[in-house]
Order: structure tokens, then sequence, then C-alpha cells
């Protein structure tokens, strides 16, 4: 069955807009290009092997040729691995194109064997987080100037997992992990868009990260090496019944691309077309574990400056469309106290004379299909000033 991004929106024209997509040679990235292609962009790939960048050209202009106006597409080298490939890329961009107006940050890697980029980080951290990060900045006056713009940055559900290790960002204390380490960037995109959003919601530049789904692609083509022979053939024959195409999951960025609000810049959108803001847009982080074996923290509740207030409700299948559950995320504005202390005694963080406003968000969540469900506190998304402690692993169950 045919697909184009009229699934997505309708009489929508990109003639004279410049879009670049970074691993757009194979999977996600190809099939973004060849829609923005078809839709009259000027759609720059930017790939790390420039032979199958080429090849990827010629099936995008065999699959559209029947297509009036279609656009540009062409290819510049890029390997996220290496800073320096980075700076050139994005240079040659800033030098020759007038405008860009959509940055697709796609390219990514997925539990490959434990290793360092040419500059000396984690691999996935590498490419997936700081390879986009430089990428970004670098091109950011050219789309600031070029708005109204897009910045998108592919990530994954598995961001949910994830955890920003700070003192240990490239697994040199701890034992590697592949889906840690995956995790951790795809989380570190997401941190990213919030914080990016923030600063450029006022510059016309929208900012988004998403999950395109489980998607066959060659994402996973390290599984076998990481883990053991066989492995691949085994997962994909789990996820057989839930994989997508390419196109299909290219569906979640060309919605991020084409709506014409920049309604939920900074939000993480999953699903096909669904607006799933997974954080809220006030700025909360994840909690930040340092050092915490010596430190004194003084933390306690003051008072409620508000009811709380219910600020988004979603219904949500897991696996089968009879397993159905619900998650309604309640906004807490509170006062409160925090004062964190050094071994010595001093005071590096926070006041105990001086109360803080405090917007808590806590996401409660029940199964609907199950006549005796119980509502349970899935998860709680707190600011980044916050006690350094471990967050509870628990889920707590609600009495009725």
């Amino acid at each position: 069955m045919g697909f184009n991004a009229s699934k997505v929106i309708t009489n929508k024209r990109l003639d004279g807009k410049t879009a670049l997509i970074t691993g757009s040679n194979t999977g996600i990235g190809k099939a973004t290009a060849k829609e923005l292609y078809r839709l009259g962009a000027r759609v720059i790939l930017a790939c790390r092997d420039i032979k199958r960048a080429e090849d990827a050209l010629l099936q995008i202009q065999n699959e559209v040729r029947n297509e009036d106006k279609v656009g540009e597409l062409v290819i510049k080298h890029l390997n996220l691995s290496s800073f320096s490939s980075v700076r050139k890329c994005a240079e040659e961009i800033n030098l020759k194109e007038e405008n860009l107006h959509f940055l697709i940050n796609n390219a990514g890697v997925m539990v490959c064997p434990e290793g360092k980029t040419e500059d000396g980080f984690e691999t996935h951290f590498g490419v997936n987080h700081l390879g986009h990060f430089l990428l970004t900045c670098l091109l950011l006056p050219k789309i600031i100037n070029s708005a109204p713009a897009r910045i998108i940055n592919v990530s994954s559900d598995a961001h949910k997992f994830g955890v920003m290790h700070w003192d240990d960002l490239n697994y040199e204390k701890k034992r590697y992990s592949a889906i840690g380490a995956y995790a951790q960037s795809k989380l570190a995109n997401v941190l990213f868009t919030m914080e990016l959003a923030e600063k450029l919601k006022a510059k016309s530049v929208a900012v988004y990260s998403i999950h395109p789904g489980i998607v066959r692609t060659d994402l996973g083509r390290y599984v076998d090496k990481t883990f053991f022979w066989g492995a691949h053939w085994i997962t994909s024959l789990v996820f057989m019944p839930f994989y997508k195409t390419p196109d299909e999951g290219a569906l979640t960025i060309l919605h991020c691309a084409l709506k014409e609000s920049d309604e939920f810049s900074g939000c993480y959108f999953s699903k096909d077309r669904e607006k799933l803001p997974q954080f809220v847009t006030e700025r909360a982080y994840p909690e930040v574990v340092h050092n915490i074996g010596d430190k004194t923290i003084n933390w306690r509740f003051l008072e409620s400056i508000q009811p709380p207030k219910v600020v988004h409700v979603r219904c949500l299948d897991v696996i089968t469309k009879e397993n159905i559950f619900s998650q309604i995320t309640v906004r807490f504005h509170t006062q409160q106290i925090l004062a964190v202390y050094d071994r010595f005694g001093r005071l590096i963080h926070g006041n105990e004379q001086l109360p803080k406003d405090v917007l808590e968000y806590v996401v409660f969540e029940k199964h609907l299909s199950n006549k005796y469900g119980k509502w349970r506190i899935h998860d709680k998304i707190i600011p980044s000033w916050m006690p350094p402690k471990e967050p509870s692993r628990k889920t707590h169950i609600i009495s009725e």
C-alpha cells in the first residue's frame, strides 16, 4: 500500500525550504528525506557512508519519479563520532546554504560493543548525543535566521529507563552496559530538547524529541556482536508483530516537522501524530546522584500554595487493545526548604531561611481493563534543585 506525507498533513508544500537529515541513507531517515523531497524541499542527506548515501539518493528519486514538483537532494559527509567531521560539515552548510528550516537529528547507534569515539567519548553518548549537540549548536545561527524553523531530535522510549551518570558518562568507573549506555544517550536527547526549546522560545524555532516506534531498520546491527550470535534474530522474532516499516516510523517526525503550530515545543512525541509529552514544559529534570555520602541534606515541606491540578490525561494500549491503562498527571504547587551541606558542614546549595516555590508533577496510573486494578504512583517528575538522593524505584499503590 502506498504511503506519503498526506497521511500526516494535507495541502502542504515545502518549496524554497531546506532540510538537513542525519543518517538519511537508510531507515526512517531515508523515509523522511523521501517525503520532504516529495513536498518540494531541498533535502541534505548528511551521512557517514557516501556510497550508501548515493544509492539512497537514486532510490528516493526512483520511488517518486512520477511525482510533480519534487525538490532537490544533496549529499554531505558527516561522521558523528568525529567532532572534526561535524565541524567540517557544519562549516560547509553555513557557507553554501542560504537557509536551514529543518534540522532532523536522526542518525544513531544502538547497543554496540564497548568503545570510544574519535574524541574519547563512550560511543552511544558521543554519536547519539554529543555529535548532534555540536552540529545543532554550530548550525543554530543559520536556523534562527531561517525562522520559523524546526529542530527534531530522534530519541526513543528507552529514555524512560535511562539514568544520567553525570560523574561517569563514559562508563569508566562502572561496568559497561550497552543497554544502559543507549538509554542514557536517548535521555540526553530529551533533556537537550527541553533546554534548547527554553532558550529558543522567543526565536520562532520549535524543538521536539520523538519516539518513532519499533521500526525495522539496521539500527540493531550490533546486537549479535554485543550479546551473542543469533541475538538479533531472536529479538527480531519477538518484536515481529509490532514492527513498523520505515515509512510508518517517519510519521512522528513528519508530524512535528509539518504541523502548523509550534505548540508543545520542548516536548517528547510518541505514537503516530499524538501529542504525548512525557516531561512537562516547565523546567524539570531527573534527580542528580552525585557524592551523596559526603553531603548532609535538610529538606522539608512547608505548605501547599494551590490545590492540586490535573494537567494531562491519556489512555494507551499495552501490546493489545484489550489491555488499556490510563495515566493522569497532577501538578502540586508547594513551598519547601532545601539546604545541602558538604562533609565539613559548609552550605553548598540552597538556604534554610528562604523557602522555594516548587512545581511537582506526579503521574498516577491504573489498568482500566482490570476491574480490580488500583491507582499507582507511576513516576514523579521534580525540579532540578531537589535533593540529590536516590529516587524510589517502587510502585506505590493507592488505597481506594
